[in-house]
């Protein structure tokens, strides 16, 4: 029996990597995302298109456009994923600038695939609050 519960184990350890889909974290995530790359346009100093991004319930909410910027699992269907995917520089955010990387896009894809959860605590809080603070590693001991 021990054969038999050692063998299922290795035959599932071997394949829970490739099944299992680490959450995308809106905090960790993708908030960092939206403050270097889409704040400065979209922020409450100025707002393009009547969107913001400076808060989660900002972001989540539709600008001019009156179609929700990110929409629970469905990319297709969300303004702000639409335009930061989009190949025509006219469409594309952030406008005047670099399009994000792949990297990038695939994880905000997924953000949303994955129900564009919120993991902090309060929707109305700034960004800048939300982001986990940064760490970094103990000095030396000695130099």
């Amino acid at each position: 029996m021990k054969r038999l519960s050692f063998a299922f184990f290795l035959v599932f350890a071997s394949v829970w990597p490739l099944t299992a889909e680490e959450a995308v974290s809106f905090r960790r995530d993708i908030a960092p995302i939206l403050m270097a790359k889409c704040q400065a346009c979209h922020g409450p100093q100025q707002s393009e298109g009547g969107y913001r991004v400076d808060t989660f319930a900002h972001a989540m909410a539709a600008g001019d456009s009156e179609v929700a910027a990110f929409i629970e699992n469905n990319p297709g269907e969300s303004e702000a994923f639409r335009r930061l995917a989009s190949t025509d520089e006219d469409v594309r955010m952030p406008a005047e600038s670099d399009p994000l990387p792949e990297s990038q896009i695939a994880l905000i894809r997924r953000w949303i695939e994955q129900g564009a959860k919120y993991d902090g605590e309060d929707i109305h809080a700034p960004l800048s609050l939300v982001v986990p603070a940064r760490t970094h590693p103990d000095p030396p001991e000695s130099y």
